[in-house]
């Protein structure tokens, strides 16, 4: 009896991870079980509990790994050349008459330094939004569509988030203080929930026209 009773948990524990993932086989044997029997794991409750234990984990490495390579220099590339560069870029077309240039991880321009670290990089967003398809019930092709389409949405979100504070910090420190601890980071993190939600919606099925 403790053997069937351990094939037993093992199948339900495959078949939860097939309703988390989307794996199309362990979906075959998910709805096969269900004509046969009510399995507990994948009862509602539990299934949203194992949802979001599967984010924390696929976030918690993501942003592990990402931190690791701190001193890496494909990490400071990314930060430099990915982020830096193309804020400053936008900050001469926007003021033009100011001497703005990127310094390594900094933002210069005349009176105001803004260095950008680990945090202000825009990956925490996006490993959030990755995390959140990861275990979005979806199919896979659309949680990949939609995780291509998010990357760039979270890019722009956080170069209009990085050229708030630099002209913030040019004009008054206490505004500078209350977007870089408050403000911003809720809007981005508002901003991603609303087009993961956007995504999560069913899409209409199309109706076959009716004969009369």
């Amino acid at each position: 009896m403790r053997g069937v009773g351990a094939a037993r948990g093992l199948f339900d524990a495959r078949i939860g991870l097939a309703d988390i993932f989307g794996l199309a086989p362990y979906g075959e044997m998910r709805n096969a079980a269900v004509r046969c029997r009510s399995h507990r794991f994948a009862s509602p409750h539990r299934l949203m509990i194992a949802r979001v234990l599967a984010f924390v984990a696929v976030f918690g490495v993501l942003e592990s790994a990402w931190q690791w390579t701190d001193a890496a220099p494909a990490h400071r590339r990314v930060i430099e050349h990915g982020v830096v560069a193309p804020a400053a870029a936008i900050a001469r077309r926007l003021t033009p008459e100011q001497p703005i240039a990127s310094e390594g991880d900094v933002l210069r321009g005349p009176g105001t330094r803004l260095r950008i670290v680990a945090g202000c990089d825009g990956t925490e967003t996006l490993f959030l939004l990755t995390a959140g398809f990861v275990v979005a019930p979806l199919p896979w092709r659309r949680r990949l569509l939609a995780w291509a389409i998010g990357l760039p949405f979270v890019y722009v979100l956080n170069q209009a988030r990085i050229l708030s504070l630099y002209y913030s910090l040019r004009a008054d420190a206490a505004l500078f203080d209350a977007l870089h601890g408050i403000v911003t980071p809720v809007l981005m993190v508002i901003a991603v929930l609303a087009f993961y939600y956007v995504w999560l919606e069913p899409r209409p099925r199309p109706q076959s026209p009716q004969l009369r």
